[in-house]
Formats: C-alpha cells, sequence, structure tokens
C-alpha cells in the first residue's frame, strides 16, 4: 500500500454559515464546494444551533407521557440525536471528519458553552478522535482571524464549559418534561 502524497488538511468547525464565511475570506480561501471551503492546507464548513436535538420523553414511557403517574421523568441517559432540518449538512461534515487528509480538527464555534456543546456533539455523534485544536479569536476582523489562526490552542481548558453546556442541556430538558 502506497502511502498518502496528499497534504495534511486542518479542519475548521464554525459555529454557523456566518463565520465559516468570514473565516474563509480573513485566510483566503475562495474555493467552496457544497457545504464547506477548502485550500490546499485547510478546509472549513459550519454547524448549526439547531443540528441536535435530545430524545423526546415518549421514548422512555410507553404509557401516556402527560400523566402525573409517569412524572418525573428521568432516563438513565439523554441522548442527542440529528434534527431533521440539519441532517445533509451534518452528513457532509462526517464525510469531512472521515477523509483521510483531514490530520487535525480545530474548534472555530464560539467560545461559550452552547458553541462547546455544538462542537463537542459533533465530535461525539461521529466518534472522533482526531487532533483537536482550538481557535480563540480575540476579534472577527480580517487580521485578528489571521493572527488567531496563526496561534491554535489546545482546547483543554474550554472542556467545563462543554460540561456546563451538557448539564444546562439535561436540566432544560428534564425541567421541560416534567413542569
Amino acid at each position: 500500500m502506497k502511502p498518502s502524497t496528499k497534504t495534511p488538511k486542518l479542519l475548521l468547525i464554525a459555529d454557523n454559515s456566518g463565520a465559516a464565511i468570514t473565516l474563509a475570506k480573513a485566510l483566503g480561501i475562495a474555493r467552496q464546494t457544497k457545504g464547506y471551503y477548502e485550500s490546499e492546507n485547510t478546509v472549513i464548513t459550519h454547524a448549526s444551533a439547531q443540528m441536535f436535538t435530545m430524545r423526546e420523553p415518549a421514548s422512555f414511557i410507553v404509557e401516556d407521557i402527560y400523566s402525573f403517574i409517569n412524572l418525573p421523568v428521568i432516563p438513565d441517559r439523554l441522548d442527542l440525536l440529528p434534527s431533521e432540518a440539519s441532517k445533509d449538512h451534518l452528513n457532509i461534515i462526517g464525510q469531512l471528519l472521515k477523509r483521510d487528509d483531514i490530520s487535525a480538527i480545530c474548534n472555530a464555534c464560539r467560545e461559550t458553552p452552547d458553541g462547546e456543546f455544538l462542537f463537542h456533539g459533533i465530535m461525539r455523534h461521529f466518534r472522533c478522535h482526531k487532533p483537536v485544536g482550538r481557535l480563540r479569536l480575540g476579534a472577527m476582523t480580517e487580521e485578528g482571524i489571521r493572527q488567531s489562526f496563526s496561534n491554535l490552542s489546545a482546547p483543554s481548558d474550554a472542556a467545563v464549559l462543554n460540561e456546563a453546556a451538557i448539564w444546562r442541556a439535561q436540566i432544560n430538558w428534564l425541567d421541560d418534561t416534567n413542569c
């Protein structure tokens, strides 16, 4: 088997299409394919806020879920499911994550609980274990983006934001279902 001669690429996942366009413009990436931008060493795509939903309560309970007898509904696990509206683009992201020439992933989502939840939801959904970096944007100007891109950091210190988002999503689900 011949070793791959393709240039290793970094995949940036932004949290929305507008951010992906801004990143591509700042990094001089003009070539657009359906759902992503690509250059010789970088691929940029985006997620969307409604990419995942949590399982519906009816899937946990066979009887009438609105009966007080069944409350509170507290499942062993709260699973994320791809939303119907985002399945096509989620499949594009999955194909990108599986590409052999994509050697690392960069979390370019907002550094908020929601941004971390979205990025890590994608990574969990596809069971992707490629190395991950973090784009920390000081400014959304072209110069700010280029400067931040040259200083990618490890994502470990943002893990607490992801955990906070998971807990918040679970609490919201439990509250909405049981109140």
